[in-house]
């Protein structure tokens, strides 16, 4: 059995302050940080990292002068009444803070799970934390001790996860923001990190503030790290243009991830699991030590003898406050960015000022509530027999009747469609053609939470015939042309294209992706073409032959099988290609703009006819790969198509046709020309 004598140990506090650091800062900086600074933004996350750690060594010299609890410290320093202001401000600035957060976090819960409810679900969260806070903060401690690692190394694992899919291209170029666009963003990472100013609060809790100093420290570097990697991650994956217009881009992450077969498909609200936890302990604390400040102010003031029951009453009127303010931040966005303004310029500032005058003047039943909180984690308000799961969706109507047709619709009496395992998202090329039509698409996918980002998307010119196939195969189409992408032995998963990728391109403009055609061959659905979309725009049909070079450049292909002649065929493997830029002056004078692809790999000779001398043949048959991509990728950009997605890469690899094809883009295709350079490995 556990000793009650509210102290907590210094591992106990590290892993408090790391939950308070981590939920609110992994939510809110990623993409206001790509709207301030863009790939720049990782720049900020490092300077509002050490930002945060001169506030903390700030912190550290005022502890090392306290003698009690702060509140008395500011008391001795500044004189009683000045001290009971600044305990008064600390106190409603806490519980404004801990409104905004549960604001942000019942609107997550919304948003992301619920769909509904807002007020329910503030009204539950408000439960738990009240519950959560008269335990005391040795119990909460003990239960974070635990959480620790079940909740980090999922986190760490779903990083694992979703490398995959991070493009490193997306990282570059770099220093292109202005300097007071980087520490714009810096000062809003060090704003995040607001739970730092909690810390003086904390020191009557831990015998040792050395110890103290120590957690914060600590919890603040893992913190500043983990936001470090989930930001490259995030940018990777999203591109800065689509990550700044994206919510809550921390928890959706998990849905660009692919996971073959199954219902797995919104890996999402496991990372929202993790998010719950630590926003819950950020908004505990906020309620613990706001509720005790006022609840001290009261004995202080009161000449009568403290009730009692006085310290439930005031929890139960914090709570109430907070509940009030947490709804009003909802519903009223002019109070929430006045409130957001006096955060940026008035509050943080004083957590900040208030120490440096300090130093210059003279003078066990946590079971019950995470069993509690699992109904909370993915539950909707109708049952599961209550509910449709399409795992296909058709697209051949104008943007408003899609939404009345399938996005609002009841299926069969009082059932609801959960879109939440959708695999594949048909949609014919008269609508992908339309770019109006699938500008709106994709924003009303991506406002509907329900749709998983990670559905492939094909095309095909009757989507009606597909659907009437399915009456033929052995099982729903869209498990059908899942099973039909992902179970070939050639291209791997992530190279086909998912409704989120369509919308980063659409927001990036920096690729160019080749969305599979579907046709009836034999009465079942097959990829026959590719349909190549630049831009946020299609492009038209392309042959199948020239998708997979495109693939193969990209390091795309597990395998890559030509057939150079009549009786020629050859199987390449263990791609590494690298492409690079170069200029070449003609005797014209005119500068031409290369794009040279080395072309390195295994090389595997399937069949041929009979030859005397094996080495010319296989000489012969490298000089036909590099011809065959030569005339593959020159007649793809005569349509402006470019196979190799070169224009990607220019912003780490050339900077001055980066900045020259900002303003100049559909240029780019009719300027460069590409030259194959390959090295063959050949294997028996």
């Amino acid at each position: 059995m556990f000793a009650m004598n509210d102290q907590i140990s210094e591992r106990q506090a590290m892993r408090l302050i790391t939950f308070d650091l981590l939920g609110y800062s992994a939510i809110m900086i990623p993409s206001t940080l790509a709207k301030d600074a863009g790939r720049d933004g990782i720049f900020g996350i490092v300077l509002g990292t050490f930002g945060g750690f001169l506030y903390l060594l700030l912190l550290r010299a005022v502890l090392r002068k306290m003698d009690g609890d702060y509140e008395t410290y500011l008391e001795r320093s500044f004189g009683v009444f000045p001290g009971l202001i600044l305990r008064l401000f600390y106190a409603v600035f806490f519980l404004f803070l801990a409104g905004k957060v549960a604001a942000v976090f019942a609107e997550l819960v919304v948003k992301e799970l619920l769909k509904k409810q807002f007020r329910l679900i503030l009204g539950i969260i408000l439960v738990l934390v009240f519950y959560g806070i008269t335990v005391g903060i040795e119990g909460r401690a003990r239960v974070y001790e635990i959480l620790f690692w079940i909740l980090l190394l999922p986190l760490f694992i779903m990083f694992l996860c979703a490398l995959p899919t991070v493009d490193a291209d997306y990282w570059t170029p770099v220093f292109t923001e202005k300097t007071t666009a980087v520490l714009n963003g810096a000062y809003h990472v060090f704003l995040c990190f607001f739970a730092l100013c909690l810390i003086p609060f904390l020191a009557e809790f831990v015998h040792d503030k050395e110890k103290l100093y120590r957690s914060g420290r600590n919890a603040l570097f893992l913190v500043g790290t983990i936001l470090f990697v989930l930001y490259l991650i995030l940018l990777g994956m999203f591109g800065d243009r689509a990550l700044s217009t994206i919510e809550y881009p921390a928890v959706t992450m998990m849905s660009r991830v692919q996971i073959t077969g199954g219902f797995l498909k919104r890996t999402d609200a496991i990372m929202f699991g993790i998010w719950f936890f630590t926003l819950f302990a950020l908004l505990c604390s906020l309620l613990f030590f706001g509720e005790r400040l006022l609840r001290g102010l009261f004995k202080r003031c009161s000449r009568e003898t403290f009730c009692k029951n006085a310290g439930f009453w005031c929890t139960v009127l914090v709570t109430a406050a907070v509940y009030g303010l947490a709804d009003t931040f909802y519903r009223n966005e002019s109070f929430s960015q006045l409130f957001e303004n006096f955060f940026w310029y008035v509050g943080i500032p004083f957590t900040v000022l208030v120490p440096c005058f300090l130093l210059i003047r003279k003078k066990g039943r946590t079971a019950v509530l995470l069993l509690f909180c699992l109904f909370l984690n993915g539950c909707m308000p109708t049952e599961v027999e209550d509910r449709e799961f399409p795992v296909a969706l058709t697209v051949s109507t104008d943007t408003e009747q899609f939404a009345k047709e399938w996005l609002d619709t009841l299926v069969s009496g009082n059932k609801k469609v959960d879109y939440n395992h959708l695999k594949v998202i048909i949609i014919e090329r008269k609508y992908l053609e339309q770019p109006e039509k699938m500008s709106g698409l994709l924003t009303l996918l991506k406002q509907e939470k329900s749709v998983p980002l990670n559905a492939y998307v094909v095309t095909t010119e009757d989507a009606d015939a597909l659907e009437k196939a399915e009456e033929k195969l052995d099982k729903p189409l869209g498990n059908y042309v899942e099973e039909l992408l992902e179970r070939s032995d050639e291209i791997k998963k992530e190279t086909y294209p998912t409704i989120g990728m369509l919308y980063q391109e659409k927001e990036n403009c920096m690729e160019t992706l080749f969305i599979p055609y579907l046709s009836l061959v034999d009465e079942k659905p097959e990829v026959v073409a590719y349909e190549a979309y630049k831009r946020g725009e299609a492009e038209g049909l392309f042959e199948t032959d020239t998708a997979l070079l495109s693939f193969f450049v990209a390091d795309r292909m597990k395998k890559y099988e030509l057939q150079l002649a009549v009786n020629q065929y050859v199987e390449l493997s263990n791609t590494k290609n690298e492409i690079t830029f170069a200029k070449e002056r003609e005797k014209s004078g005119r500068v031409k703009k290369q794009v040279r692809v080395a072309v390195c790999c295994d090389g595997k000779i399937l069949y041929q006819t009979y030859s005397e001398n094996e080495e010319e043949t296989k000489e012969w048959l490298k000089q036909q790969i590099a011809e065959y991509m030569t005339q593959k990728t020159k007649a793809a950009l005569e349509r402006k198509i470019d196979l190799t997605n070169s224009r990607k890469k220019l912003g780490g690899s050339m900077r001055e046709w980066y900045d020259y094809y900002q303003t100049h883009e559909k240029a780019y295709e009719e300027e460069i020309e590409v030259v194959y350079d390959v090295t063959i490995n050949w294997t028996e």
